[in-house]
């Protein structure tokens, strides 16, 4: 409080006041005493206001030093330490793995595609994802990355998820490129394991990390739920009922990959076996799809074929040409294909999505254990992931070329 201030404020005021009084002709004793008055209420005011004063400036100050949200350190699936914003509020993938993850969580924080996105697949995403641009990634030995241009998009993290396999665990090569990532970005990269029997855990992880914990909780919730519904089911075939299978990939449905795959685990979760034996897993580019003979297809001579979705043409070849027509699968028209909208339903990539995949797969191979609708079932999974509706006309235009559900 300014004590000189008040003393100059009191003088001035009782000057007024003696003018005043004097010109209405009130005797001094009068004015002396009405000074002390609004003396006493000038002090009182003046007081009041520094008091109010000082309190607002102390809360302003509190205010100011109440710490600002810090930024987060985190240990990733690779075990590297990664400092991550406080905040996240924009996202990108390094591969396309992550990216049903994050459209699922909140899709107005993703920043671009790494690949080009079907028309066919927009009509099911939310709307904030139709028009992103296309920035390329990071695919095993493949980059597309326009660098530049996702360092333009300011990214506040990127994700970079990976799957680890039974018959190859070295994940030096996703560790590697995580870092080159990292430093040729000047962006913290968080890598995560993107397999099957892990994916509730990590949307409660990146739930957390993107500011949507509720959402990662709910989404982690449903997952859990039809893992063990699923997982249940499956377990009570007996071991002579347990179906065969060939997945045909690649060029004339003559690659593949073997039990064990991270690009298989839906077949192998639903107690499918996978005929395939194979040397060797990585394959071409580090992708998977090792190629096998027609000679060693016939051989393994599996009751089902499942054709990837990605190499639609196998679809008919393997049921129409001649060298395919010995095997059971095609003789008996168990041959399909697996769904690849809004995203794989089994791998490429093999990505979150495959909580849908494994109801319509042990649907379709064991319908006298695992008993559920499917149709509802998906009309119900793209409402809570995509916020989309889907009719029953969807629903068999996303199955196709599969027979329709009941």
């Amino acid at each position: 409080m300014d004590e000189k201030r008040i003393d100059q404020e009191r003088i001035e005021q009782e000057g007024r006041l003696r003018k005043s009084f004097s010109h209405k002709g009130f005797s001094r004793r009068t004015f002396m005493g009405l000074s002390t008055v609004f003396g006493s209420s000038l002090l009182l005011t003046t007081m009041a206001g520094c008091n109010q004063k000082s309190e607002t400036s102390t809360a302003d100050t509190q205010e100011a030093n109440k710490e600002a949200p810090k930024d987060r350190t985190y240990v990733d699936d690779a075990d590297r330490s990664v400092t991550i914003p406080a905040t996240v509020e924009r996202v990108y993938c390094a591969i396309p793995t992550a990216q049903a993850a994050v459209v699922a969580l909140t899709p107005e924080k993703l920043v671009g595609w790494v690949n080009e996105v079907s028309d066919a697949a927009k009509k099911y995403l939310p709307e904030s994802t139709h028009n992103l641009p296309v920035l390329g990634g990071w695919m095993g030995q493949v980059q597309t990355a326009n660098i530049e241009a996702i360092i333009n998009a300011k990214p506040d993290l990127i994700l970079y998820c990976y799957g680890t396999s039974t018959v190859n665990e070295d994940t030096s090569t996703y560790v590697n490129a995580a870092d080159t990532i990292q430093n040729d970005t000047g962006i913290p990269v968080y890598v995560f394991k993107g397999n099957l029997n892990l994916i509730p855990e990590k949307y409660r992880t990146l739930g957390e990390i993107l500011g949507v914990s509720d959402r990662g909780e709910q989404l982690a919730a449903y997952a859990e739920q039809k893992l063990k519904a699923v997982g249940d089911a499956v377990a009570k075939v007996p071991g002579d009922k347990v179906v065969t299978c060939y997945y045909a990939e690649g060029k004339g449905g003559l690659a593949t990959d073997p039990s064990g795959s991270m690009h298989t685990e839906v077949i192998d979760y639903c107690n499918v076996k996978n005929v395939a034996v194979v040397d060797g897993f990585m394959g071409a580019k580090g992708q998977g799809m090792i190629e096998v003979s027609m000679e060693s297809v016939i051989k393994w001579n599996p009751q089902m074929i499942l054709v990837s979705g990605t190499k639609p043409d196998n679809y008919e070849l393997i049921k129409t040409s001649p060298s395919w027509q010995d095997i059971d699968a095609v003789k008996n028209g168990a041959v399909y294909q697996t769904p690849i909208i809004p995203f794989g339903w089994f791998d490429r990539p093999p990505n979150m999505t495959r909580i849908m995949g494994i109801q319509w797969f042990a649907n379709l191979v064991y319908p006298d254990y695992y008993t559920a609708n499917v149709r509802t079932d998906m009309k119900e999974y793209f409402k809570l992931f995509y916020n989309a509706t889907i009719t029953d006309d969807d629903v068999d235009t996303i199955l196709a070329p599969n027979p329709k559900l009941a």
